[in-house]
């Protein structure tokens, strides 16, 4: 059976442009291009001549769709949040939070679950290091994560409330006797949120894993996990993710660390630079593209 041919000819790139320049009919062609707050420009259109990558950015894997859920009425939440599709879950504490009841009839070892403590030692900790037992789990075999970025918080708050290295010890032992699967937290939302560029945000995710190490902490490249607040630029907030990609294994290179051979986990959640209190339908659809962006992106987890 021969082949059906195809219904269009191929039109090459400069046949596009010449079709171009006469509709325009003098006004300058850079008027077509998008230029990006970044400093970026992307032209009006890609063509197949043009060079791309054929090889897989990623490694194929399943992602999260996790939701927060606070400290009060934290059982009712979760299975809320579960029962509507989520599968994960970010378990944010105070002190009179009782993981225990929260968590109750929460199936741990199917969920992504990140623990987001005010300090990184209190009564959530022995809570959860209880709870674990109770379950006869180990806390390093789940998808877990502790969530809590010290130099974030400084750089969020202005100041300097404790002393980051008692901090980061604290976070070690969290590590060291198996209560997370990924205790080391990296948290560009604050910077991203104060106007940060994509390039910035990027620079600072590297420098605060470089941070952790240099503080003292003995940590495995797969320890650590990375936060990244997605903005309404879809094709560039695409490309922020990727970039980290390839550009994690490359700085372990530079700093004398061999890669782990699982990928860095990156978890992307909407920014809430770019909500509008006015425009509830509009706000559904910059959800959609931070989320899609997030996904295509890279991201394991989404929330």
């Amino acid at each position: 059976m021969n082949k059906q041919k195809p219904a269009f000819p191929a039109v090459e790139k400069d046949q596009w442009w010449e079709t171009i320049r006469k509709e325009l009919r003098g006004k300058p062609e850079e008027m077509l291009f998008t230029q990006w707050f970044e400093g970026l420009e992307t032209p009006p259109f890609h063509s197949w001549e043009d060079e791309r990558p054929d090889a897989a950015l990623f490694p194929a894997y399943s992602w999260h769709a996790s939701e927060r859920i606070g400290p009060e009425r934290m059982q009712a939440q979760a299975l809320d949040a579960l029962n509507r599709g989520a599968d994960g879950l970010l378990v944010e504490t105070n002190p009179s939070t009782h993981l225990s009841d929260g968590l109750k009839n929460v199936q741990l070892e199917f969920l992504r679950l990140a623990i987001s403590p005010e300090k990184p030692e209190g009564p959530w900790k022995e809570q959860w290091t209880a709870l674990l037992s109770e379950r006869n789990q180990v806390g390093r075999k789940l998808n877990t994560a502790l969530n809590y970025d010290p130099f974030a918080r400084m750089a969020e708050k202005g100041r300097l409330e404790t002393n980051v290295k008692d901090e980061i010890r604290s976070v070690e032992h969290s590590r060291e006797i198996g209560l997370f699967r990924h205790a080391f937290f990296v948290d560009t939302h604050p910077y991203q949120i104060s106007g940060a560029r994509i390039d910035t945000q990027l620079g600072i995710a590297l420098a605060t894993a470089y941070e952790w190490m240099q503080q003292g902490a003995e940590a495995k490249t797969d320890d650590f996990h990375f936060s990244f607040a997605q903005g309404r630029e879809y094709l560039l907030e695409i490309a922020k993710l990727r970039a980290f990609r390839e550009l994690w294994p490359y700085f372990l290179n530079e700093i004398g660390l061999k890669p782990s051979k699982d990928v860095a986990f990156v978890s992307a959640c909407s920014s809430d630079r770019h909500f509008s209190a006015s425009d509830p339908h509009g706000n559904l659809l910059r959800l959609t593209t931070m989320a899609m962006s997030s996904i295509l992106g890279g991201a394991q987890n989404v929330m």
